[in-house]
């Protein structure tokens, strides 16, 4: 029986807990972590090849997609909340008697 051992180096950005590469033993680059402003994984790069040579796995198109949805999901909802102020607003309005202010 032949065993291998396969070493996994994980390498974050500055002091924070946010992964930013994975490389094998020797350190050729297995998989990149790109993250935004606010150090949330935005894409993923993974490298197939020993030699280095990309090879960008779909991986990126969904992080991105998720992130644009999760986005339009966050207007909406911000969208509803200042129409629902603005009702509530309105509705306080109305109930005044006349003459108060």
């Amino acid at each position: 029986i032949s065993v291998q051992a396969q070493t996994t180096l994980y390498f974050y950005f500055g002091g924070s807990n946010t992964l930013a590469e994975e490389t094998d033993g020797t350190g050729q680059t297995l998989v990149r972590y790109l993250s935004n402003d606010q150090g949330q994984p935005v894409a993923q790069e993974s490298y197939r090849a020993s030699d280095g040579s990309r090879a960008a796995t779909a991986t990126a198109r969904r992080l991105r997609q998720e992130a644009t949805e999760a986005a339009a999901r966050a207007a909406a909802a911000e969208d509803e909340a200042a129409r629902a102020r603005a009702q509530a607003k309105k509705s306080q309005r109305a109930s005044r008697p006349r003459g108060s202010s």
